[in-house]
Parts: structure tokens; C-alpha cells; sequence
């Protein structure tokens, strides 16, 4: 791949995950990005505007509430105004899009959320008025916390939590519950409980939900985009206070993760930066890779990074130490499990077929499966691959579930040695796949190439060798 097409993949992925439209979304924009640019015609078109527009089709295959709008604006907050290249405007965008999906046949799902609640509505026998304000309740959030919606969730997962807030209010939750709505919109309760804070938060928290959705009421009160935008911001300022050294702007307390921004920099002990990231993004917090003034904490490591800290005291952004970051939130953030590398292309290809909705849906139905065989005095054996167990995934189980796995692993009469080992044969048994032998490969690269990559990982504490580099690489495009 030539410098100039990486360059413009790296702006492809830096704009994909600065609007938090998740892995999934980002790689396939990747891969269709040099599609277009193999073998269609962009003469004329603009380099940003194609960009832009891989992700924004990219979002609706994959079938997220992204709009050309999101993306223009979205394109514009990320990137200033010397950094894109060409005449780039919402009508070209939309242009350019019709453009793609016209010349490789694509297909894009017509599926939005609010689409889902009126037939997963119908599919409950639900009241038209509980299925008027979730879709109330869907609306108002899109415009006080729209990341909320866009960050990479399944729409499903959208209209569902929506529906529940909806029973909620009308004081149904037990006539509706999060299994009855889960199961007629195939997300798990896990998700629904999860999305819940998130939808209850930007709607200004639970008391005003209640008294903004009271159903039978002459005129419901809305939060508005400004009502909305205020709180937050408000909330932001409280959230960002120190507990001490206000001079240097470090802090040793972080009230949440969810709806917050972080930056890492420097080596933290027992995490890759790609894995604290996607453990922080699992419990719905945003991390970019660059501070700005909307990045609410910077996350130090040791030897640190001197450019993100001198851009962390030019706007102004507190600072915490990772060792005290890892130990405020050890209960908040998902458990890490280490699986083989052949079984994570499994588990990420299943999640990315649409198989499963999320790995953490797909981690909870194996071992809510595997302890019901437990349960039911089947014998259960480790099916534990002799891979190398370097791949984390990182899973927020039911709490049910974890207080069993908990109990199991403990008992000395038990089989399994550890969490993750009852992950990984869980996983095996749920995809219906076998362990079997390392099928390590010897590859030869050329020297350019593997000082290319050395200079990379001299610049970066994302990976550790070369091999590392490459198996990484490797994995991205399974």
C-alpha cells in the first residue's frame, strides 16, 4: 500500500472512531474505501468526500441512525478546515453515495430504530400511546446526547431500550419487561440494562424522565437540544473537578466512564492501549486518540507521551494517573478474557455477520448455556485450545451469571482453572467450534517493510514486537 492511500486510511479511521461508529462500521468503510478507489472512477470527487462517504454507507449497512448530515458534521468537527481537501458538501456527499451504490450494487438496510419501535410495538400488543412516547423518548435523546444512539449500537438494541423507558413511565415494566421486549427484538436483557442509564442520563436522569412522559397529561415536556446540551455540559464541569493539586490539573477522581471523553498516553501495566480502550468504549465511554478541548480527562501512564501532555495543558484537560484511574473503576470496567487467536476471528467474525449483536450478547449466551448444563449434571471438560492466549475480549457478564461462573470456578472439584478458560469452551461449545493444534505460519517480509513497522512500534506502545504488528494487522481484516 502506498504512503499516500495509508495516510488516507489513517484519516478514514481517525474520522470513523473520533464519531464513534465502532470497529465494525470503520473496517468495513476501510475495505470499501479501497474498493472504490481500485475500481471506480474518482476523478473530481474529492478525497474527503469519498472518505466521508464509505462511512456513511458503511453506518447504514451496518445499520446504524447515521444520517448525511452526521457525517458532514461530524467530518467538520474532527478535521479543520486546512485539513480537508476538497469542495466538500452534504449534496456531493449524497451524490457520491448514490454514485456507489449504484455502480457495486449495494445494499443498504432501510431498518432505523424508530422503524423497529412501531413493529416491535405491534408484535407486544403495546398501547399506541406507550409506543408514542418511546418514540418520543427515541427523538428526544438523538438531540440531547446523539452519540448515544450513533456510537456504534444496534438499532434493535435502540428501539428496545426506548420501548422499556416507554413501560417504564406508564408504570408497566412488569406487564413489559426487559426479557419480553428483548426477546421479541432479539437483544439481550444485558443490553437493554445496559442502554437504560445511558437514555436515562441524557434525558436529564430519572425523576425527570417520569415528569417529562407522564402519560394522560394535556402537553408532555421535552427536553430540548439547548435544555439538553446545557445539563450535560453542566454535569461535564461538576464531573471535571479535582480533588487536589488544582494547579496542575491532576486528579486522583473520575466520577464515571460512561459519556465521558479519555485520552491515554504512556505504557499502563497489564493493558494494551487498543484493549483499555475498548474496555472503557464497552461501558460506554469515548476515547479518542488526540486531545482537544472536548476531551474531558487525560489517562497517564508511565513515560508518557510529551505531546499529548503539552495539548492537555493548552485546553486545559485534567489529568489522572492510570494506576489510580485502573483502581477507581476495577468494578466498573468489563472483565477481560483471554482467548485464542484463531477463536477471536471467531467470535468477531459471528458479531460482525450479525449473528450475534455484540460480543458481550454472544459471550452471555455461552455461558448462560454452558452453567445450565452444569446445572442440569452434565459433565463439563475444558476445551482449551494450546494457542497462544493473547487475544482479550472484554465482557460485561449478567450479574446472575457471575456470581455462578464465581462460584464454579472456585470449587476445587470443578475442572476449570480459570474464567477465561470456561469463556473459551463456552465459546467453542455456542459456535461449534473445536480446538485443535497451533497453526502458526513462518512469513517472510521484506526489510523495508519490517523497518517500516519497527519505526512504527518505536513511535507507538500499542504493540510489542513485530510479530505482534503483523498478527494484529492480520486480525483487522478477518
Amino acid at each position: 500500500m502506498s504512503s499516500e492511500r495509508e495516510q488516507q486510511m489513517e484519516k478514514l479511521r481517525t474520522g470513523g472512531n473520533r464519531l464513534n461508529l465502532g470497529k465494525e462500521t470503520v473496517q468495513a468503510a476501510e475495505i470499501l474505501y479501497q474498493k472504490v478507489t481500485d475500481e471506480s472512477d474518482l476523478v473530481g470527487l474529492g478525497i474527503d468526500s469519498v472518505l466521508a462517504t464509505t462511512l456513511l454507507i458503511a453506518s447504514k449497512q451496518n445499520r446504524l441512525p447515521v444520517t448525511v448530515s452526521d457525517i458532514y458534521e461530524g467530518w467538520h468537527d474532527v478535521f479543520d478546515e486546512n485539513e480537508v481537501q476538497d469542495s466538500f458538501s452534504k449534496k456531493k456527499i449524497g451524490r457520491i453515495e448514490r454514485k456507489f451504490t449504484e455502480e457495486f450494487g449495494l445494499e443498504i438496510p432501510p431498518n432505523q430504530p424508530d422503524v423497529l419501535i412501531n413493529r416491535y410495538a405491534e408484535e407486544l400488543n403495546m398501547p399506541k400511546a406507550m409506543s408514542t412516547t418511546a418514540q418520543d423518548i427515541l427523538s428526544d435523546v438523538l438531540d440531547a446526547a446523539p452519540s448515544v444512539v450513533t456510537g456504534g449500537r444496534a438499532p434493535s438494541a435502540i428501539a428496545a431500550t426506548s420501548l422499556y423507558l416507554a413501560a417504564v413511565v406508564h408504570k408497566e415494566r412488569l406487564k413489559y419487561t426487559q426479557e419480553q421486549i428483548g426477546e421479541v427484538a432479539d437483544t439481550s436483557e444485558v443490553t437493554i440494562r445496559n442502554r437504560y442509564p445511558e437514555f436515562e442520563e441524557a434525558l436529564g436522569g430519572e425523576k425527570q424522565l417520569k415528569k417529562s412522559y407522564q402519560p394522560n397529561s394535556d402537553k408532555q415536556e421535552t427536553i430540548t437540544e439547548s435544555q439538553g446540551d446545557s445539563e450535560m455540559k453542566e454535569k461535564k464541569k461538576q464531573d471535571k473537578v479535582p480533588t487536589e493539586d488544582q494547579d496542575s490539573k491532576i486528579v486522583t477522581e473520575v466520577t464515571q466512564l460512561h459519556a465521558q471523553t479519555f485520552v491515554f498516553t504512556g505504557n499502563i501495566k497489564g493493558w494494551t492501549r487498543d484493549e483499555i480502550r475498548e474496555a472503557v468504549e464497552a461501558v460506554g465511554g469515548r476515547t479518542t486518540e488526540s486531545v482537544s478541548s472536548k476531551t474531558d480527562y487525560l489517562v497517564v501512564g508511565k513515560s508518557p507521551g510529551d505531546r499529548k501532555t503539552q495539548d492537555a495543558e493548552k485546553h486545559e484537560v485534567p489529568r489522572i494517573e492510570a494506576e489510580q484511574f485502573l483502581e477507581k473503576f476495577e468494578d466498573d470496567l468489563p472483565t477481560r478474557y483471554e482467548i485464542d487467536t484463531v477463536l477471536y476471528a471467531i467470535v468477531k467474525n459471528a458479531v460482525d455477520t450479525e449473528e450475534f449483536d455484540s460480543t458481550e450478547d454472544l459471550v452471555n449466551s455461552a455461558v448462560r448455556s454452558m452453567l445450565k448444563r452444569d446445572i442440569d449434571g452434565e459433565s463439563l471438560n475444558p476445551d482449551v485450545s494450546e494457542r497462544e492466549k493473547n487475544q482479550a475480549i472484554f465482557v460485561k457478564l449478567d450479574d446472575r451469571l457471575d456470581r455462578f461462573l464465581d462460584l464454579l470456578i472456585n470449587d476445587d472439584n470443578r475442572p476449570f482453572e480459570s474464567e477465561s478458560a470456561f469463556v473459551e469452551t463456552a465459546l467453542r461449545a455456542e459456535l461449534d467450534v473445536e480446538s485443535g493444534e497451533s497453526t502458526a505460519k513462518s512469513v517472510e517480509i521484506p526489510p523495508d517493510i519490517v523497518a517500516a513497522i519497527e519505526g512504527r512500534i518505536d513511535q507507538s506502545a500499542e504493540h510489542n514486537s513485530v510479530d505482534d504488528f503483523v498478527k494484529n494487522a492480520v486480525l483487522n481484516q478477518i
